[in-house]
């Protein structure tokens, strides 16, 4: 059985390695000024957003400081999406809170007595799953999300993001600048393109997989898994569980991860080179002592 074309989705895979180097809070240097009331921030930041066309629907916002060229910088929370640092230039600068917070954690884990600069506290702009919860729902994500983290910039401008899934494998997905979201991909894909997830530990991975194919009566003390490739024209999905006995398989979904079927890996050679999670004698003996059975149920007397 032998797919063409089969291959880790090429702009998937591609897209994982092009993150920027992550963002810098842009207010190094400010003074507090005189405290505006909120009404007039208030005021200031609806005005903006619908001058600039921002993407947010205005929740709450924040006076922080003015700069010595008088600009005043602002966090604005939207609702149910992330939140911003805005600079009232015209138009306006703007730096994304999920990974304004991510820069200010790095540079302090560097030195705890760095100069951060700015760092967004409006409740909502802290609660990252909630922020990215539209993001979420828009990529068919159907997990009770439990963790979300900024991963970077991409070179075409999207923010990254990564989500947690309780007892199952996460997700990287790409909020687009121009507006939804795209490059959908699960951790194990993009450990197999060469990036790293950080809320999908290997062993509920490997039970995730190993559960996919409960439809089928299959199971196995799971001990490690892969993404073995995607069906480039149907989307179909194909993921690798090695198990305690030595003996796994593979399992093929579809596009959403929806259980299709479960290829024993000694029927497997033909699928981006066969198992590799599995010990070769071991999955021959398996394969010989079900023939065997097969026979033997059969009435064919045969060794």
């Amino acid at each position: 059985m032998r797919l063409s074309p089969f291959a880790l989705v090429a702009a998937a895979v591609a897209a994982v390695m092009m993150i920027g180097t992550p963002l810098t809070a842009s207010a190094q240097t400010r003074t507090r000024g005189t405290t505006p009331a909120q009404s007039q921030v208030d005021e200031a930041l609806r005005m903006i957003i619908q001058r600039d066309r921002l993407p947010c629907e205005y929740g709450s916002g924040r006076f922080i400081g003015r700069n010595n060229e008088g600009r005043t910088l602002y966090e604005v929370g939207c609702r149910g999406a992330p939140g911003f640092l805005l600079l009232d230039n015209d138009p306006a600068t703007t730096i994304n809170c999920i990974a304004n917070n991510a820069s200010v954690a790095a540079r302090r884990a560097e030195d705890p007595d760095a100069e951060v600069g700015a760092e967004c506290t409006i409740a909502e702009n802290i609660d990252v799953v909630g922020s990215v919860a539209a993001y979420v729902q828009a990529a068919g994500i159907t997990c009770a999300v439990d963790q979300a983290r900024w991963v970077g910039a991409t070179n075409a401008g999207d923010q990254r993001y990564e989500v947690g899934c309780p007892g199952a494998d996460g997700f990287w997905f790409d909020a687009i600048a121009a507006g939804g979201v795209g490059n959908v991909m699960p951790c194990l894909q993009v450990a197999a393109a060469g990036g790293t997830c950080q809320f999908s530990p290997s062993s509920e991975q490997a039970a995730w997989v190993a559960s996919l194919a409960a439809p089928a009566g299959r199971s196995c003390p799971a001990t490690t898994a892969r993404f073995v490739g995607a069906n480039g024209q149907t989307g179909q999905r194909y993921y690798e569980v090695g198990c305690a006995d030595g003996v796994g398989f593979m399992v093929r979904t579809n596009g959403s991860n929806g259980f299709e079927s479960v290829i024993e890996c000694a029927a497997a050679g033909g699928i981006a080179g066969g198992c590799t999670l599995s010990d070769t004698s071991a999955v021959a003996t398996a394969s010989a002592e079900e023939l065997q059975s097969r026979l033997a149920a059969a009435n064919i007397p045969c060794g």
